[in-house]
């Protein structure tokens, strides 16, 4: 199947078609697949509306939101927080008009929660609140869209694990939600039920909110990141927290970096020159570099032929701090 874009979520990834389809495979427990089957896929099964074109797509936990090319959001899967936008909290093992009338030009699913930004600017959030990453000035749950407090005007919205972060037109980013290891980049460790600029005045390309910790690009290609670092997770070569921006330690003369993903405890970029690198958590080969070993340095992905085993760093397991498990696991 040729693809547009792809997607990973917490048992199960979706991909879009070049033809404007969506087929997802992995777990279906709670109608993850979209198919309307509940059964499991290990290859790819079309969503339930198959006949419908969509433009937009975005994994999240266990649920799935995609857009069509008017804007109308379709969500499925997990609803136990309001995630889908469709006013219930029933879960959907196919897709369903979401977001109450409103159209969107982004979408992004989150762990518990999603947010879509409509053509005129204004950021929506629904779903799971109790960190306040739906950014509505409250903690209170939304099965239905609720404009982010504030009347900013984002270009991009990013959904991470229980908080969001996003880009106004100038590339300046907020964020919002929880903050127990710095997530959200404003210098504190408090929740944030409303945008808090994140510190250093710096202005980003892309931005990217992780599990417990958050990524951007500046306008210039540099990376850099905040949050939780434990397993080295911020690319800095330590593994101190950091409630700032701080830059990733790439080598001087390094290509500029055109894209990055945060995920749960590591974080992976693609250089201008193709090259791929990733820091963080790398106990289960993620790192992609040759060792089962964690890393606070970006090392290079290597290819499929490559016997070299990188460096990296042993560090203690986890503190216990982290996301919720999603149902049922």
């Amino acid at each position: 199947v040729p693809f547009r874009t792809i997607g990973a979520g917490y048992i199960h990834s979706c991909g879009l078609t070049t033809a404007g389809g969506v087929v997802c495979w992995g777990s279906n427990e709670y109608g993850s697949l979209g198919d309307g089957s509940g059964a499991a896929a290990s290859t790819p099964v079309p969503v339930a509306i198959i006949d419908h074109v969509f433009d937009r797509l975005s994994v999240g936990g266990l649920h799935t939101c995609a857009l069509d090319p008017s804007g109308r959001a379709y969500c499925w899967g997990y609803n136990g927080d309001g995630q889908l936008g469709d006013g219930t909290e029933e879960d959907s093992p196919v897709p369903v008009l979401a977001a109450d009338g409103h159209t969107f030009r982004s979408v992004s699913a989150g762990y518990l929660h999603t947010c879509g930004i409509d053509a005129e600017g204004i950021t929506y959030c629904w779903g799971d609140n109790e960190h306040g990453q739906l950014g509505i000035g409250s903690t209170a749950d939304a099965a239905t869209p609720v404009a982010v407090a504030g009347a900013l005007g984002f270009r991009t919205v990013d959904a991470g694990g229980l908080h969001t972060c996003a880009l106004d037109a100038e590339g300046r980013a907020y964020c919002w939600g929880y903050n127990s290891r710095g997530q959200l980049g404003d210098g504190s460790t408090t929740d944030r039920v409303a945008p808090i600029p994140v510190a250093g005045d710096l202005h980003f390309a892309s931005i990217s909110a992780g599990g417990l910790h958050t990524c951007a690009v500046d306008l210039e290609g540099r990376a850099y990141c905040w949050g939780y670092n434990q397993r080295g997770a911020l690319g800095d070569g330590s593994t101190t927290n950091s409630a700032v921006p701080v830059p990733v330690a790439l080598d001087a003369g390094t290509a500029p970096v055109t894209s990055i993903h945060a995920g749960l405890h590591h974080t992976c970029a693609v250089l201008a020159d193709g090259t791929a690198v990733c820091w963080g958590l790398g106990g289960y080969g993620q790192l992609g570099s040759g060792a089962m070993l964690d890393s606070a340095d970006p090392l290079i992905v290597l290819g499929p032929d490559a016997t070299i085993f990188a460096p990296g760093i042993e560090t203690p397991p986890l503190d216990g701090e982290g996301l919720t498990p999603l149902p049922g696991r």
